[in-house]
């Protein structure tokens, strides 16, 4: 089992340094990037070699950690999300899915009509990106992480808000619940936060 996760924000100095044991311990930090990361498990250390900052969440539970990595020659978009066993082999690299949610595929149906034909945007641009791995819940009581996909904007000249389709990883099997999705859009409502459609 994982023993301790170290991770390191900035530097190497004390104060950049952060220790979490468990669940409730990543939670309670609140901190969810790393520049460099390590980890115990049989009282052997694993390093897993971070190239630019990469958002992670630890499953303590299952033994599983997963990544969200940015600009790691290895894992390039669209397969960036990677689930780490304990033992630092790699159980699985996730791809963005598809959109299901109904604002999700009628805003890809919008850009595929209005730039696909002007060569403004070719099949690779409509593919979403990992955003935010935002938290854990129970699902049938599977585990899941609620990952939040940026969907595609238009051409650089052309000014969009961004929204975030919800998706649930099964933290056990590496796979998308196929149902389960929510929609972020980018409206706010009166108290200033994002409006979140189911």
């Amino acid at each position: 089992m994982i023993q301790e996760i170290v991770f390191f924000n900035s530097s190497y100095l004390p104060e950049n340094t952060f220790h979490i044991f468990n669940d409730e311990d990543f939670i309670k930090k609140g901190i969810k990037s790393a520049e460099k990361i390590y980890w115990k498990y049989h009282n052997e250390i694993i390093r897993i070699n971070i190239i630019s900052r990469a958002s992670f969440y630890p499953f303590f539970g299952v033994n599983k950690i997963v990544f969200r990595f940015n600009n790691q020659p290895e894992f390039p978009h669209p397969n960036n999300l990677v689930i780490y066993n304990e033992d630092g082999t790699i159980f699985k690299i996730v791809s963005v899915p598809k959109p299901i949610h109904r604002l999700g595929l009628d805003h890809i149906q919008f850009l595929t009509n209005k730039y696909t034909y002007k060569n403004l945007l070719t099949p690779v641009d409509l593919i979403g990106k990992f955003s935010v791995l935002q938290k854990d819940i129970l699902i049938n009581d599977i585990i899941h992480l609620i990952v939040y996909i940026d969907t595609p904007t238009a051409p650089p000249d052309y000014t969009s808000q961004r929204s975030y389709e919800l998706r649930a990883i099964n933290i056990e099997t590496g796979e998308w619940h196929p149902t389960w999705c929510k929609y972020q859009v980018p409206n706010q409502n009166s108290k200033g936060e994002p409006i979140i459609v189911d």
